[in-house]
């Protein structure tokens, strides 16, 4: 058995990178959600999206920065 405290905390945590991940742009979340979800590289993820390498990097550049922006509170628990 875990900590009940823990166990809330995880589940919260969870919710809310979910929650931040649906609330990206489409194409970010897509691209988000293939590199660093489905650990797939940004050739791969080109490949399967049909974007070039360069839109790949700066969807998923702006992507990373807002879930960044919206996890930064569970960053400093």
């Amino acid at each position: 058995t875990g900590d009940p405290a823990r166990i809330v905390s995880n589940r919260l945590f969870l919710r809310d990178l979910h929650n931040t991940v649906q609330s990206l742009p489409q194409k970010q979340r897509l691209v988000f959600q293939l590199k660093a979800l489905q650990d797939m590289s940004i050739p791969e993820v080109a490949e399967l999206t049909g974007m070039a390498q360069g839109t790949v990097k700066s969807h998923l550049f702006r992507a990373t920065r807002t879930v960044r922006e919206h996890m930064d509170d569970w960053m400093e628990k």
